[in-house]
């Protein structure tokens, strides 16, 4: 979840309009959650027997707001890693690491007894953090400590996080492997 935040949080600050994009995006799937959850109301009114009509009539309305269009409001981590990678692989270092759609190799390593055979749940996990846990939890804090900087009305010159993510070898700023630079407000240019 932290290298999914921080990548959001570089994408937003690394594309024109980002910020209203992301917000757009996010308000359609509340939109699409908040009207499955008002028709499921409608199917079985019994629900609602001690929700004050105020507070029906409002879910209603909300529930009847159109999204914005699919092209001022399409975003998909997918396409992040893509726009700031140059191969697959940055996307599927945060598949290994999502247990949102499958369980994630770390994941299981921290929950099987991988001694036994891994037939059976270890009690207390093994304690391990994986390699590749380790450095995607310290690129995402890199990106994101990034993110906080350069939205300070001063940002720090140089940049502390710079120095720390340089001698860890990890890349702290993506506009400088940004697939598509056109996209950036400030042209493709690595912002001060």
């Amino acid at each position: 979840m932290a290298l999914e935040h921080a990548l959001a949080a570089q994408w937003a600050l690394l594309t024109q309009g980002g910020p209203e994009q992301l917000v757009k995006h996010m308000q359609a799937g509340y939109l699409l959650r908040t009207k499955a959850f008002a028709g499921a109301l409608e199917d079985d009114p019994a629900l609602t027997l001690h929700v004050p009509e105020e507070d029906l009539r409002t879910l209603h309305e909300v529930a009847g707001q159109v999204p914005a269009p699919g092209k001022e409001r399409e975003w998909s981590m997918e396409r992040v890693f893509d726009r700031f990678s140059g191969t697959p692989l940055f996307y599927d270092l945060y598949r290994e690491l999502s247990g949102a759609v499958h369980p994630s190799y770390s994941t299981i390593q921290a929950h099987l007894n991988m001694n036994d055979g891994g037939d059976r749940l270890h009690q207390r996990g093994q304690k391990l953090l994986a390699h590749s846990s380790a450095r995607a939890t310290a690129l995402a804090s890199a990106l994101a400590m990034d993110f906080i900087e350069r939205c300070q009305a001063v940002p720090p010159t140089p940049s502390p996080i710079a120095g720390v993510a340089g001698a860890a070898g990890l890349p702290h700023d993506l506009a400088f492997s940004d697939q598509a630079p056109d996209l950036q407000p400030f042209k493709g240019e690595a912002p001060a």
